[in-house]
């Protein structure tokens, strides 16, 4: 049992890295420069370049200790867990604490999944050339990226989805471990709602001021336009091509 436990978390780390290597937010491709941009004068581009890079730089190393500091949590979390998993000799207990350390690895994959993008501020536009006109709107359509990503993920500080699947699964979890393994049920509903509260703390600790300061962007130099993605969703029969704006 303790074999397949290690083994168990270690394949969960694993896939952790694995699909955070491949979600790594990249910026390095040089942005196209969007039509709204093209024309601005360079005093224009540098106005709103100083304003943007003030906004994005707001409050970085919270956002850096929302994002390392909850990973850091999860990952604890998951060790503390599988230790004690490893080592007690009570089996509802054990399915709590597998429980939890499962609940463990979902946490930390969120996080290296989708990585809070407002933990790097301004610093990629830093790196980018900034010699011509040119570079510097490019600079500028990549600064207005980072405004529309940031306020996005601040976004999922009012989720519903989030608060519901929060819920979700601690209940879920709670309730295979008090109905599956006979185990003692104010213990996993116990687990249940200490993991609600953590799951809580961590949403809505989450960086709500990027929603702000794209407004003050637009509203100060005019909105941008909105961008458009689309999809391919499986629906019941078939597909369905969905747009997102």
């Amino acid at each position: 049992m303790r074999f397949r436990l290690l083994v168990a978390t270690t394949l969960g780390l694993n896939l952790c890295v694995v699909l955070a290597a491949r979600a790594a937010d990249d910026d390095s491709a040089p942005p196209e420069i969007p039509a709204h941009l093209q024309g601005l004068s360079d005093q224009e581009v540098s106005e709103r370049l100083r304003f943007a890079e003030e906004k994005l730089d707001y409050r970085r190393r919270y956002s850096q200790a929302w994002q390392y500091g909850w990973t850091g949590f999860y990952g604890l979390g998951l060790a503390v867990h599988s230790y004690e998993a490893a080592t007690t000799d009570s089996a509802g207990r054990r399915a709590d604490y597998i429980a939890s350390s499962i609940k463990s690895i979902g946490g930390i994959a969120d996080k290296l999944i989708n990585p809070l993008r407002a933990r790097k501020g301004a610093e990629p536009l830093r790196e980018m050339p900034d010699a011509t006109p040119e570079d510097r709107l490019r600079r500028l359509a990549r600064a207005e990226e980072f405004l529309r990503v940031d306020s996005k993920q601040a976004q999922r500080r009012d989720s519903v989805l989030r608060h519901a699947g929060n819920i979700f699964v601690n209940c879920g979890a709670a309730l295979i471990v008090a109905k599956g393994f006979d185990t003692d049920e104010d213990r996993a509903w116990k687990s249940a709602g200490i993991g609600m509260a953590v799951g809580e703390a961590m949403i809505f600790s989450q960086p709500w001021w990027p929603r702000r300061h794209l407004r003050e962007y637009e509203q100060r130099f005019g909105p941008m336009p909105p961008q458009v993605s689309w999809q391919i969703v499986p629906t019941i029969g078939g597909a369905a091509l969905v747009a997102s704006f």
